[in-house]
């Protein structure tokens, strides 16, 4: 691949939220940008704001001096422009392949870890921005009081590095943060291909690509002591520093205090007292995504005193236990979470949060997510008193045995009677909802799917 001249890069699937972040970026390195989509977004039309074009249409015609395709694992081989580009003999490639690639080239800071990837890097870029150091960014979620994923500073490069798709041992990082090593893939991606629905096999995988991922970063990596399988498998490697509750990790948290919107921790460097942390977010794996940011800020020089206060102004992230109104007395909160560990965490700062019942609605994310991970779900969903399923939002796959029903059934039988209600959809979603909900609940609604939106509908709602 040539990089040392400027070339028309068209992306398909241009409206995503890494897609259009990738765009951005590319044109700041100074390439002619286009893309297309399936519908119009209100990322498509930012992007049109911002000088790139956008087609709208899976059939909409490819231009005729394009020099490479970028695609992601979104876009079937099968999808009309893949045709046509294969058929014209230009370049594809995977957006993977061409994010490691500016990365590699800005030496950056990778986040990697099947969880807390996104709040971690998010925070971590927003210390950078508080404190001057005019970062670069392309961020799985939208940072609150920034309106955007994507930083394009001059400083640090800040870059969450995916292991859903295997691609993660592409970037060459000089800092790195894991933060959980899980079997919650895409078993679909070639990475993945030979595994097949057996967990001991893909989880065998996953920690190759993390060792290798590992292996790739030249200074510091840190690495959360908290999560069990990601400490036993990382912590003799090179480089490593760890981070946790525990008296032997090299940045430790102390929890001292855990409110509704927030913990208070004393912070511990080489078991030295640094000072306080006051982190804006509730759970335990808040505390963890915040040490680790504080952990590289450090290695970049910055005082614990400025970081810790940027910190403590730090917004979240959209949909990563965000509130987004109230209602019948209830407060309303949306989470992205959609693996069992991600739910479980959720539910865990939505029992810090409220003192009345957890009421959950949960849609379940991909099938093939489902088939290999399901009976991982029941367990995580322990902390909810309410929880209403929905059926499976597929994400264009197709179904491959899962039974919801029989998932259903499960549910069901290790709750209490009552408290599990089969809503396939919106308006069961919304009408449940009006039924079971009381004044000092809390409502969160758990999945990357649609389920958000519709309890933000559902908030909306005048009583």
């Amino acid at each position: 691949m040539n990089n040392s001249r400027r070339l028309w890069i068209h992306l398909l699937g241009i409206g995503g939220t890494g897609m259009s972040s990738l765009a951005l970026h590319l044109q700041k390195e100074g390439h002619k940008v286009s893309g297309s989509d399936r519908v119009a977004s209100a990322n498509t039309e930012m992007l049109q704001q911002r000088g790139i074009s956008v087609f709208i249409g899976d059939d909409s015609p490819l231009p005729e001096r394009l020099e490479r395709v970028v695609t992601s694992s979104a876009i079937a081989d099968d999808h009309p422009q893949m045709v046509v580009a294969r058929a014209r003999g230009l370049e594809v490639v995977h957006r993977s392949e061409e994010l490691s690639r500016l990365f590699n080239a800005r030496r950056g800071i990778a986040v990697a870890g099947t969880h807390g990837k996104t709040t971690t890097s998010t925070l971590l870029t927003h210390i950078l921005m508080a404190l001057g150091e005019a970062p670069s960014a392309m961020l799985g979620g939208r940072a609150v009081g920034y309106g955007t994923n994507t930083f394009l500073g001059d400083g640090p490069f800040v870059a969450e590095a995916d292991e859903s798709d295997g691609s993660l041992n592409a970037y060459r990082p000089v800092h790195a943060v894991v933060t959980s090593i899980d079997d919650d893939v895409n078993v679909t991606a070639e990475a993945y291909a030979e595994c097949g629905y057996r967990r001991e096999r893909v989880q065998e995988t996953v920690d190759r690509l993390f060792l290798e991922f590992v292996d790739h970063t030249e200074k510091s990596l840190w690495v959360c002591h908290d999560h069990a399988r990601a400490s036993a498998l990382l912590a003799g490697r090179r480089g490593v520093k760890s981070y946790g509750v525990d008296g032997g990790c090299f940045l430790r948290a102390d929890t001292l205090e855990r409110g509704a919107f927030h913990s208070t921790a004393q912070i511990y460097l080489r078991r030295k007292s640094i000072g306080r942390l006051r982190v804006p977010m509730p759970g335990h794996h808040n505390v963890m995504n915040s040490l680790a940011a504080v952990g590289i800020a450090l290695d970049l020089g910055l005082r614990f005193a400025d970081i810790a206060h940027a910190v403590a102004m730090f917004r979240g992230v959209e949909r990563r236990f965000e509130k987004i109104g109230e209602r019948k007395g209830a407060l309303c909160i949306d989470d992205y979470a959609h693996n069992p560990q991600k739910v479980a965490a959720a539910l865990q700062a939505a029992l810090q949060t409220c003192r009345g019942r957890v009421v959950a609605v949960f849609q379940p994310h991909r099938y093939t997510r489902m088939r290999l991970l399901g009976d991982s779900f029941l367990p995580a969903l322990d902390g909810a008193d309410e929880i209403l399923l929905t059926d499976v939002y597929s994400s264009g796959e197709e179904p491959n045995g899962f039974d919801i029903a029989r998932f259903l059934d499960k549910l069901v039988e290790r709750s209490p009677r009552g408290s599990i209600h089969w809503t396939p959809g919106l308006a069961e979603v919304h009408q449940t909802l009006d039924r079971v909900v009381k004044p000092g609940d809390l409502v969160i609604s758990l999945g990357a799917g649609s389920c958000g939106a519709w309890l933000r509908e559902w908030a909306a709602t005048p009583d």
